[in-house]
């Protein structure tokens, strides 16, 4: 008795002595997670601790900023203190048995005193009603695109649905739906293709969008048009919105996704959060998705969005449809619902393309669904999409497949004339991705693909959310209607390093045009002294990866700040900054 009452003396006297020297001590705050979770935050760093009770499955740690896994079961690390206002996430994941458990995304803000202040992630935004909730116009369309379009809204309060369209912010054209209600939606029909209109949205007495503006898909296969394709975009906010941010940076006429919008699709607040972070996005760009896992099947999913439909109709007839976007067919399907010969939805996809096949218009195909054939994340490729679907993919001539689910980045190589693309860094915490017999290539990233299209040749690039452009190849047509992928670049090009700024090691990428016999990769500091250089010989043309450790050619630890790194190849020269801390 006597030992504890001296314990919680020494205790309290500890922290009487803080105050009188204004050091902040660390506390101890508990978590919920899949088992128990406790955090420990100081002035100085945030450390990460739990215990994993569960013995026979793994616990993993995933961070915004660090993206390493960590698949143990006690396990805790220290991050740099950030400024003050910033945000940092992480995120614990459980699996056992194929089976998954997920804690809340949980983080930490910094405040005005540079102590850390607990922050309820979803609770971010003000938007956290759990009821019906206001939304601004978003994009999509049911029919041709090329000539019609899908403007749909949201008010707190019943009221008409009004949409003004025309060449100019005059408009002079209305289409008026008299009924009452507070879920609107429009279809526009009769457009010219290729054509950039403004439009506004009106619920007369309660809401009046501002000017906005749509472009419809061309109406002539030979006209090139760009594409953008993500998937995985629950959970994180704050990556979602530097995705989102990236895609209004390439312009693109159109964006789908692979699916898993947010983390739980019976959640109307998780829905509202969604559409705060991404409504400047979609009252410009249509946007089209397939239904992931984590969309459960909602009601929810099927009353916010209006897709084109499959024939086999009733309520979900949304859940896979396909749909012509100038020179390319695309075909958006349910991954939940995957069978063989008799099942509607696999009966429906062959005769799609065998109709598609037949088109002479068709120069592409490109199709997307959630769960990937081909992966090397954690969920791994789905065994039944390689049985009952890839044949077909195969025997119809099938350019692209695009999937989402393991929050990562992954290109196959060709595989029976099809390469087969995992896409699922929208937002989701990212995942740990390793490298198969397929992979091509494999990174763990938040990426947006930009696919750009003309009658001859696709233009493939996967760009993350500082602009880096990490993987890239091109699809051209021969004029005897033959397709070949060229992987090689046209030139040379020196990328960003990534990540940037770095704590442990980071990746040079470069391109080099055609065959040179000595490639060098020099880093400089700011005085101009080599401290590290590394040459290769003989190297053909290609794309190439090198990692850097932040040591010097004596192996050792460079001081934290900013360094100057050059590519020479051939009569090319390139520099460009990197930052390290240390």
């Amino acid at each position: 008795m006597k030992m504890r009452t001296y314990i919680y003396l020494f205790i309290i006297l500890l922290f009487l002595i803080s105050s009188l020297l204004a050091i902040n001590l660390p506390f101890f705050l508990s978590l919920s997670g899949p088992d128990s979770l406790i955090r420990q935050i100081n002035r100085v760093t945030i450390t990460v601790r739990w215990n994993g009770h569960d013995q026979s499955g793994l616990y993993h740690y995933y961070d915004d900023q660090m993206l390493i896994p960590k698949d143990i079961k006690l396990w805790e690390t220290s991050l740099p203190l950030p400024e003050n206002g910033t945000v940092h996430y992480f995120y614990v994941f459980h699996t056992r048995d194929q089976n998954e458990i997920e804690s809340p995304l949980l983080g930490a803000k910094i405040g005005a005193d540079a102590i850390f202040d607990t922050v309820d992630v979803q609770n971010l935004h003000p938007e956290t009603a759990t009821g019906d909730f206001s939304r601004p116009p978003y994009l999509s369309f049911q029919n041709d695109p090329a000539t019609t379009i899908t403007i749909s809204w949201a008010t707190e309060t019943a009221g008409n649905s009004v949409v003004e369209f025309g060449l100019d912010s005059t408009y002079g054209n209305i289409v008026e739906d008299s009924q009452l209600k507070k879920h609107h939606s429009i279809e526009l029909t009769n457009l010219t293709p290729n054509t950039l209109y403004h439009y506004r949205v009106r619920t007369d007495g309660i809401y009046t969008s501002p000017d906005h503006t749509f472009r419809t898909a061309p109406g002539d296969p030979s006209t090139p048009f760009t594409l953008a394709l993500y998937g995985d975009s629950r959970t994180n906010d704050e990556a979602r919105r530097r995705v989102k941010n990236t895609i209004n940076s390439i312009h693109p006429w159109l964006a789908i996704s692979t699916g898993d919008l947010v983390k739980d699709g019976k959640k109307r607040n998780l829905w509202k959060i969604w559409f705060s972070t991404m409504h400047d996005m979609l009252d410009h760009i249509p946007f089209l998705s397939s239904i992931g896992n984590h969309e459960d099947d909602s009601d929810i999913y099927y009353e916010l969005f209006h897709y084109p439909t499959h024939p086999n109709g009733g309520d979900r007839a949304e859940a896979y449809y396909s749909f012509n976007y100038g020179s390319v067919h695309f075909i958006v399907l349910n991954s939940e619902d995957v069978g063989g010969t008799g099942n509607a939805q696999r009966d429906w996809l062959e005769a799609d393309l065998q109709q598609a096949d037949s088109n002479p218009a068709i120069r592409w195909k490109i199709v997307v669904f959630h769960r990937p054939a081909y992966s090397s994340g954690s969920h791994g490729g789905n065994s039944q999409i390689v049985q009952h679907w890839a044949p077909l993919f195969e025997q119809y001539h099938v350019d692209l497949v695009f999937a989402g689910h393991d929050h990562d980045y992954e290109r196959t190589n060709v595989i029976n004339n099809v390469i087969y693309i995992v896409t699922g860094g929208g937002g989701a915490p990212l995942r740990s991705v390793g490298s198969s017999s397929w992979t091509a290539y494999s990174l763990s990233v938040y990426h947006v693909c930009k696919l750009q299209i003309t009658e001859n040749t696709l233009y493939f690039e996967a760009i993350d959310t500082t602009g880096n452009i990490f993987d890239s190849f091109n699809i051209n047509i021969t004029p005897s209607q033959l397709k070949y992928v060229a992987f090689q670049p046209q030139g040379y090009r020196l990328l960003q390093n990534y990540p940037n700024p770095f704590n442990g090691t980071t990746m040079f990428t470069y391109q080099i045009g055609r065959p040179c016999p000595v490639v060098t990769l020099t880093i400089y500091d700011l005085l101009g002294k080599v401290v590290w250089q590394k040459q290769f010989f003989n190297q053909p043309a290609g794309t190439y990866i090198v990692n850097w450790d932040g040591r010097d050619m004596n192996g050792r630890a460079l001081s934290s700040g900013i360094y100057m790194y050059e590519l020479r190849a051939n009569n090319f020269r390139q520099f460009k900054k990197l930052m390290l801390i240390q």
